[in-house]
């Protein structure tokens, strides 16, 4: 092959296969032209294809020998032995057709020093070449394997097709010359059918009152800096309000990244944080800020403003301070705003059960209602 190679391929190639497999196509080509074969087949080691592809590396070129390959224009071989393995490539009759003609020089135009090698490999290509049946340990190799990888099949996926294509080819006692090229479709089929499969369970559900966000969903709001007790404080208000619209979600955990990010980002911007930390003033009201997170939380302003007297009043009597007490504030607030939708739907048999019982019962009750501080609970 002359050194200075000059790449000529086709415009109507390169609009039907892609650029890289047009350009590729013509240097494997030139090999052919320029170099003897086996029964069509040449054996060209990556460092020549890098020679008269050095703009590209070697990645691209083997991604787009895989192209072609698969489009049917070549095809390719492993030989040798696992030391010194081999790649073998033949141009398919397909390339007739595209306007590419193989020309191949006979095999005694071979010089000696290269009788050596060609005879592992004329070895080597006889037994690919021949006809045989399945064998119990049959395995793909590993250009087989790194086919299947670029048509995004994962390995654990690849392995665990094998006994299935083995137990297959054995019952039916066929033989083959691509065992291959079987196995790498049977792979595809599998691996499209599998998908096929996932997509058709992901089914909408609408959202449990049992419902968490996972370790994972936790994890990467914490990465985002989120405040732990805003991402928990944010459950029971995120259930509530989904849970009364009955929508249905294949991914809520998805869609409770997106309401907490979009909150914590509002909360951030609207509420300054004190770096001295201070008890609550008697007077204390809320930044015209919690209102608006309320208003975004669909927590009704006179209830939020019917929380302030209890909320100054328990921090009051602790005597403790804090950088922030808007931040407590709205902790609070959704808190207190779920608590109270689940109280809303206690039925209306077990009201009336209340309101129907002795004295002695209903002073009782009256006692635990108002001796109740489990509102302070998450402040």
């Amino acid at each position: 092959m002359p050194g200075d190679l000059t790449i000529h391929f086709s415009a109507d190639l390169a609009r039907t296969y892609g650029l890289d497999q047009a350009i590729t196509l013509s240097v494997m080509k030139q090999f052919f032209e320029y170099r003897p074969s086996e029964n069509g087949w040449l054996a060209i080691s990556d460092q020549e294809l890098l020679e008269k592809l050095s703009f590209w590396p070697i990645e691209t070129i083997h991604r787009a020998l895989n192209q072609l390959s698969n489009q049917g224009l070549i095809n390719i071989h492993q030989a040798g032995n696992t030391l010194h393995p081999q790649l073998m490539y033949k141009l398919t009759p397909n390339t007739r057709t595209q306007g590419l003609p193989i020309v191949n020089a006979p095999p005694n135009q071979v010089t000696t020093n290269q009788s050596a090698p060609r005879s592992q490999t004329q070895q080597s290509l006889n037994q690919f070449n021949r006809s045989s049946a399945m064998t119990e340990t049959w395995q793909p190799d590993r250009f087989v394997i790194q086919q299947c990888l670029q048509l995004g099949i994962p390995e654990p996926f690849i392995l665990e097709a094998i006994p299935e294509f083995v137990t297959y080819w054995r019952e039916r006692g066929i033989s083959s010359t691509s065992w291959g090229a079987k196995f790498q479709k049977h792979a595809l089929k599998l691996w499209r059918n599998h998908e096929t499969k996932v997509a058709a369970n992901k089914i909408p559900q609408p959202i449990t009152k049992d419902w968490k966000p996972s370790e994972d969903t936790v994890e990467i709001l914490t990465r985002d800096n989120v405040d732990p007790d805003f991402i928990q404080h944010s459950i029971a208000e995120f259930l509530l309000y989904w849970m009364e619209r009955g929508s249905a979600e294949i991914t809520w955990n998805t869609k409770f990244v997106s309401h907490i990010r979009r909150q914590w980002k509002q909360f951030c911007s609207s509420i300054e944080h004190s770096t001295d930390p201070v008890r609550i003033p008697k007077n204390w009201e809320p930044s015209p800020e919690c209102y608006e997170i309320a208003r975004l939380a669909q927590i009704d302003i006179q209830f939020a403003k019917d929380q302030i007297k209890p909320f100054v009043l328990y921090w009051s009597d602790t005597n403790q301070t804090s950088t922030s007490w808007n931040t407590k504030f709205v902790q609070h607030l959704k808190w207190s705003w779920a608590k109270r939708h689940q109280l809303d739907n206690i039925g209306h048999h077990e009201k009336n059960r209340a309101n129907h019982s002795s004295g002695h019962s209903a002073n009782q009750s009256f006692l635990e209602r108002h001796q109740d501080t489990s509102w302070a609970d998450e402040l």
